[in-house]
C-alpha cells in the first residue's frame, strides 16, 4: 500500500514538473500532447474480442453451473430462514452441511473461471503487445506527438487530445 501511494505521488510530481517546465518555458504552443488507455486500446480490438468471447463460449457450461449454485445457496438459506423454527436441530445440522459444500464448490469454479480469465487476458496482452507498440509508434510519427500520457495519469483532459479510439482503428487494420 505504500508503494502505491508513494507512485501515486512521483506520478503527480512528475506531471507538475512538466506543467510547470511547460509553462516556464513557453512551450506549451508549441508542443503536441495526447493521452491515452493503452489497457482499453488493446482489449476493444476485434482480435481481443474474439479472445474473450470464445473463452466465454467455453466456459459457458461453468458460468451456468455457477448461476445453478448460486440459485440453490439462494434457496437454502430462504428455506432455513423459513423453516428455522420448525426444523430439528439435525435437519438444521444437514442443511448447514449443504449450504457449506455448495459454497465450497462455487467457489471453486468461481475461481477456476478467474483464472481461466486472467490467461486469456494474459494472452491477449502477449499477441496484442507488440502489435500495439507498432501502432503507436505510427500514430505518434503521423501525430507529430510530443508527449503522450496514460489517461489514468491525468486529472482532465479534452476529448479531442484521447488517441485510444485511433489507436485501436489501427490495432484492427494490422490483422
Amino acid at each position: 500500500m505504500k508503494s502505491f501511494i508513494n507512485i501515486r505521488q512521483s506520478v503527480r510530481w512528475m506531471v507538475a514538473s512538466l506543467m510547470l517546465l511547460v509553462s516556464s518555458h513557453g512551450l506549451s504552443a508549441n508542443l503536441n500532447i495526447a493521452v491515452i488507455d493503452p489497457a482499453e486500446a488493446v482489449s476493444k480490438t476485434d482480435e481481443a474480442k474474439a479472445m474473450m468471447a470464445g473463452f466465454r463460449k467455453e466456459a459457458e457450461s461453468e458460468l451456468k453451473e455457477v448461476r445453478k449454485l448460486e440459485d440453490e445457496l439462494k434457496a437454502i438459506q430462504e428455506r432455513s430462514q423459513k423453516d428455522a423454527a420448525i426444523m430439528s436441530p439435525s435437519q438444521r445440522e444437514k442443511l448447514e452441511k449443504e449450504f457449506e459444500d455448495k459454497s465450497i464448490d462455487l467457489r471453486f469454479l468461481s475461481k477456476k473461471l478467474q483464472k481461466r480469465q486472467q490467461e486469456i487476458q494474459q494472452e491477449v496482452l502477449r499477441e496484442l503487445g507488440p502489435k500495439f507498440e507498432t501502432v503507436m509508434k505510427k500514430v505518434i510519427d503521423t501525430g507529430k506527438y510530443d508527449l503522450i500520457i496514460q489517461r489514468q495519469a491525468v486529472l482532465h483532459n479534452k476529448e479531442a487530445l484521447d488517441i485510444t479510439t485511433e489507436v485501436v482503428e489501427q490495432l484492427n487494420k494490422l490483422k
